[in-house]
């Protein structure tokens, strides 16, 4: 099972109970608990070297621990007992903390391995994967895939862009985003940037358009949209021509490149 968090604390006081407890009691009151550990659970022992020394698994508020259930007492190879009030209690480790640490150290065996935790959930060992080779994720688990391959889609090393081919007039569609979008048209055509209230793309998308075709091809703006340029027109200025649209704003765009 998954490795719980403990509280630990190194200037902790040695304490004594402030009452009797009983072997089911889940309540325990302390004389004082100077420096001792808050927040999640810890271990304690009551009775040190006495026929009857108990630890329990508890957290702590003020001089009152809680243990959250019968189970948290007589732990770490100890039976639950009574205790009168007086008996010497006070933080200590468990052999379940050192073995804890030994199997967190001694599942990673080979240079390169990686520390995760499967379905069990149980700490298990990530083999170190082969040259040039990234950690990816299958949905559940850390796997090693390849740069550029299928599923890798932010892979800015091998990552193919894609073309949308388009033989008339077109108007853009939120797939297009970060696409480039050839226009192989023999007359002259148009791109239009729809508005944000039919299209959304996110503010900061961007596209490019590659006029391949003979058609001069103008970036028209759709209903509500303004595309912006340092050139008086946005039209590509010819064939093999190339502009980039960048989305500034809800229903504003920058375009620049090669246009006329």
């Amino acid at each position: 099972m998954a490795i719980a968090r403990r509280a630990f604390a190194g200037g902790a006081v040695q304490s004594t109970l402030a009452s009797g407890i009983t072997a089911t009691s889940t309540t325990i009151t302390v004389a004082a608990a100077t420096g001792w550990p808050t927040g999640a659970e810890f271990f304690c022992v009551i009775d040190p070297g006495q026929a009857s020394e108990e630890k329990i698994l508890c957290t702590r508020s003020g001089t009152t621990l809680t243990c959250a259930s019968t189970a948290k007492r007589g732990v770490d190879g100890t039976a639950a007992a009574s205790h009168n009030q007086g008996a010497i209690i006070y933080p200590c480790l468990a052999a379940a903390d050192a073995d804890e640490a030994n199997l967190t150290a001694s599942t990673l065996t080979t240079r390169g391995d990686l520390l995760t935790m499967n379905s069990s959930p149980a700490l298990t060992r990530l083999a170190v994967g082969a040259a040039g080779t990234v950690v990816t994720s299958d949905g559940s688990d850390p796997v090693w895939g390849t740069v550029g391959a299928a599923g890798l889609a932010d892979d800015v090393w091998a990552k193919k862009l894609t073309l949308n081919a388009q033989t008339a007039s077109y108007t853009l569609v939120l797939a297009d985003a970060g696409k480039i979008v050839t226009m192989n048209v023999a007359s002259a055509n148009t791109l239009t940037v729809p508005p944000n209230s039919s299209v959304a793309f996110p503010v900061g998308s961007n596209l490019t358009v590659v006029q391949i075709g003979a058609g001069a091809t103008t970036l028209t703006a759709g209903v509500g949209v303004t595309v912006n340029s340092f050139q008086s027109q946005v039209v590509l200025s010819g064939q093999w021509a190339a502009a980039t649209l960048v989305k500034v704003g809800t229903d504003s765009w920058v375009a620049f490149g090669n246009l006329s």
